[in-house]
């Protein structure tokens, strides 16, 4: 019952993401045009560097923050997300200070400056993708914590919300809007899971610790 329970939750998060988070590109061809469309894909290529250092800690934490929460020793998993969070902080810091010292010269060297309108976008989505790199353990201790679906649940109901304001704002206000929105789900989707995962931890330690003999 509880693999079913997680291979579904799985199943539906991948799909939400697909139809939510995995389709930006088309959705600013869409609204805008694909010049800027060009400059979006862009933008998205330069997150994937920014990401690619932090994604492999989620395969090799996720057992240490599973057998963390097995044994109860709340200690040691508020230890290991606090230190590998700081090692995404301190990657996603001296990328954010490269891109803003060297990125406009750069861009401007690359294909003849053609990808300078993009530096814009690339600075607003760096603020979504550089928070989802800090708690890159959001989901990972929910699914620890037995809570596979209220992740899913909060990446939906916020993405829902994204994409009505994408039919509302990015027409008017540009491809920077579509890129605040991305950022936005990223910053409010992951923050209300992070508050909801340590905040079961908290309550877990607490009753742990009234049940320990005096």
């Amino acid at each position: 019952k509880e693999l079913a329970k997680f291979a579904i939750s799985t199943n539906l998060r991948q799909t939400v993401n697909m139809l939510i988070r995995d389709n930006e590109v088309q959705w600013v061809g869409f609204f805008l045009s694909p010049v800027e469309a060009g400059y979006y894909k862009f933008g998205l290529a330069i997150m994937n560097v920014i990401v690619l250092p932090i994604s492999p800690f989620i395969q090799t934490t996720f057992p240490e923050i599973n057998r963390a929460v097995t044994l109860r020793i709340w200690d040691r998993l508020r230890a290991l997300l606090r230190r590998t969070s700081l090692i995404a902080a301190g990657w996603s810091g001296a990328a954010g200070l490269g891109m803003l010292v060297a990125g406009p010269y750069l861009l401007s060297i690359f294909k003849d400056g053609a990808y300078l309108p993009a530096f814009p976008v690339i600075l607003v989505l760096f603020a979504g993708f550089s928070f989802a790199n800090l708690f890159y353990w959001n989901r990972p201790l929910l699914l620890a914590l037995g809570n596979p679906n209220f992740p899913l649940l909060v990446t939906f109901s916020i993405g829902l919300v994204k994409t009505v304001l994408m039919f509302l704002l990015v027409r008017r206000f540009g491809v920077i809007m579509q890129a605040v929105l991305m950022s936005g789900y990223f910053i409010i989707s992951i923050g209300i899971i992070v508050i909801k995962g340590l905040r079961q931890v908290y309550h877990l330690q607490k009753a742990s610790e009234q049940v320990q003999p005096a």
